[in-house]
């Protein structure tokens, strides 16, 4: 485990089940994927579906360091493509999500922007936090309040 994780937040989060892994940050399925998943799902998944999780795993390694060659980005691609293809095949159509495909696209990222180490990868987080913090009255639309307010919020350095 790498130090200074707040073992206990994932511990709550992880016990609480599917509710709980909503609320994981990016730094936190990071640390459940690298360190504690493949411990913990080996003896509850069956072997293939643990083997295809892994090659995630081993991709997310080569993500998360702090330095990456195009040697290492273009073979960590090769597993994120695998792993996608064999989602659906393990998994089928109807169990696909945007997220997936997003993966895809790690690779012209981290050539654009480095290792993801270096610079923030998941941009809507923060956008969530921005969306939170708006204050509402509570009457009449919200999603209209925040919406307005967002707007204001983005386009403010232009009036």
């Amino acid at each position: 485990m790498p130090f200074g994780i707040d073992v206990s937040s994932l511990t709550r989060k992880v016990k609480t089940g599917q509710d709980g892994f909503a609320h994981f940050k990016a730094d936190e399925w990071r640390v459940y994927s690298l360190f504690l998943s493949p411990l913990l799902l080996k003896q509850h998944l069956p072997k293939v579906n643990y083997d295809h999780w892994m090659i995630f795993v081993d991709a997310m390694q080569v993500m998360s360091l702090p330095n990456v060659s195009i040697a290492d980005a273009k073979a960590c691609h090769a597993k994120v493509v695998m792993f996608c293809k064999q989602y659906e095949l393990l998994y089928g159509k109807k169990s696909l999500y945007p997220n997936l495909h997003f993966h895809v696209h790690l690779l012209e990222q981290m050539l654009d922007y480095g290792p993801f180490h270096s610079h923030h990868a998941f941009g809507f987080e923060r956008f969530n936090m921005d969306l939170k913090n708006i204050r509402t009255n509570h009457k009449g639309s919200v999603e209209t309040t925040m919406a307005k307010k967002f707007v204001q919020t983005i386009h403010r350095e232009d009036l």
